[in-house]
C-alpha cells in the first residue's frame, strides 16, 4: 500500500478514536433508575417476566447507545421504564389485594365477633327478661300479701269499733287501701305493698285506740253496774253483800228462808229473795251461782243434802216465780261449812 493511501485511513481511524461515545438520552437514564429500583423493593413481587423483559430492554437500550443509535436505545430505554412501571403496577395492584384480604379477614373476625357478642348481649337480656319477671311475680305476691294483711287489719279495726271510737284514723287508713288497690291494678306493686303496710299500720294503731276507749266504757258500765246493784243489795232486811273476786256474794241466813232442817222456803223469804231476782232480770247477761250450806243436822252426809236441796229451791224459785232462765244459775250443796247454815248467792258482774 502506497504512502498516500494509507494516510486518509490513519486520519480517519485517529478521528475515530479520538470521538467519544454518544451520552445516554434521558429516557435511558430514567429505566436505569426505575429498574435499579428492583433491588431495593424486593418486598414487592415483581411479575419475573416483566422484570426479566425489563432488563433486557434496558440492555439492548444500553447497546444501541454504544453504537451510536440514539434512536434506538430510545426506544428500548421507553419499553424498558414501561415494563418497568407495569411491573410495579402488578406488584402494587398484588400488595393492595393481600391487604384487601387481610381486612376482609379481618372484618369476618371482627363480624363474628359482633355476632358472638349480639348472641351474648341478646342471652343477657333474656335473663334480664327473665329475672324482671320473676321480680315482678314477687312484688305482685308481696303487694298481695300486704294488701290482705291491710284488709285483715282493717276489718279487725271495725270490729273494735274504730269507725264510732277513732273516725279520722279509720278514714285514713280507709282512703290508703283504696289507693294501695288501684296501684296494684295499674301494676305498680312496690307502692301498692307500701301503702298497704302503711294501712296495716294505721288500721292496728286506730283498733288499738279503739280497744283502749271501748276497754275504759266497759271498765266504767262494769263499775256502774257493780254500784247500782251494790246501792240496791244495800236495802236487803238481812244478810250481808261483799264485793269479791269471784264476783258480789250475798250471803242470807238459812233461817229467813227456810224451816229448820227443811228445803221449804218460808212466807218472808219473798223479801229477800225478789229483790235479787229484779237484778238478775235487769242483767240478764249476769250468771248466779247458789251454794247452800248447813250444819244443824246430825252427821255430814244429811248435812249435805239438805244444804243441795236449799241450794236447788232457791233457783227453782228463780225460774218458776220470775222465769229467769235456768242455764242461768248453777246450784249446789256444800254440806258443812264451819259457820251458820245460810244461802250464798254469788252474782257475776259483766262485762258489758
Amino acid at each position: 500500500m502506497n504512502r498516500a493511501a494509507v494516510l486518509p485511513i490513519c486520519t480517519l481511524l485517529l478521528a475515530a478514536a479520538g470521538c467519544s461515545v454518544p451520552k445516554p438520552p434521558p429516557e435511558l437514564i430514567a429505566a436505569q433508575r426505575r429498574v435499579a429500583l428492583f433491588e431495593r423493593e424486593r418486598e414487592l413481587r415483581l411479575p419475573p417476566h416483566l422484570v426479566v423483559e425489563a432488563r433486557r430492554n434496558l440492555d439492548e437500550a444500553e447497546a444501541a447507545r454504544k453504537r451510536g443509535d440514539i434512536e434506538m436505545a430510545t426506544h428500548y430505554a421507553i419499553l424498558a421504564r414501561i415494563r418497568a412501571d407495569t411491573a410495579q403496577v402488578f406488584a402494587e395492584t398484588a400488595r393492595i389485594e393481600e391487604e384487601i384480604k387481610r381486612h376482609t379477614l379481618r372484618l369476618n373476625k371482627a363480624s363474628l365477633t359482633v355476632n358472638e357478642a349480639t348472641l351474648e348481649l341478646e342471652r343477657i337480656e333474656r335473663e334480664i327478661a327473665q329475672v324482671e319477671k320473676i321480680l315482678a311475680a314477687r312484688a305482685r305476691a308481696a303487694a298481695s300479701e300486704a294488701l290482705g294483711k291491710a284488709r285483715e287489719a282493717l276489718y279487725s279495726a271495725e270490729g273494735a269499733a274504730a269507725p264510732r271510737h277513732v273516725p279520722e284514723s279509720y278514714e285514713r287508713a280507709r282512703k290508703n287501701l283504696s289507693e294501695a288497690e288501684i296501684a296494684f291494678e295499674q301494676g305498680a306493686f312496690d307502692r301498692a305493698r307500701i301503702l298497704a303496710e302503711n294501712v296495716r299500720q294505721d288500721a292496728i294503731e286506730a283498733m288499738n285506740r279503739a280497744l283502749d276507749i271501748v276497754a275504759r266504757e266497759v271498765q266504767a258500765k262494769k263499775t256502774n253496774a257493780r254500784q247500782t246493784i251494790l246501792d240496791r243489795l244495800a236495802h236487803l232486811p238481812v244478810g250481808e253483800v261483799t264485793l269479791t273476786e269471784r264476783g258480789i256474794e250475798i250471803s242470807l241466813p238459812a233461817t229467813a228462808l227456810f224451816a229448820p232442817d227443811s228445803d221449804e222456803l218460808l212466807p218472808t223469804s219473798a223479801a229477800l229473795l225478789d229483790p235479787i231476782a229484779s237484778i238478775c232480770i235487769d242483767f240478764p247477761e249476769a250468771p248466779l251461782l247458789v251454794e247452800g250450806y248447813h250444819t244443824e243436822a246430825d252427821g255430814f252426809e244429811e248435812n249435805f243434802l239438805i244444804s243441795g236441796k236449799r241450794a236447788r229451791r232457791v233457783k227453782r224459785y228463780f225460774v218458776e216465780e220470775h222465769h229467769i232462765a235456768g242455764d242461768r244459775i248453777t246450784a249446789d250443796g256444800f254440806g258443812e261449812s264451819g259457820g251458820k247454815s245460810r244461802i250464798l248467792l254469788i252474782l257475776i258482774v259483766p262485762e258489758a
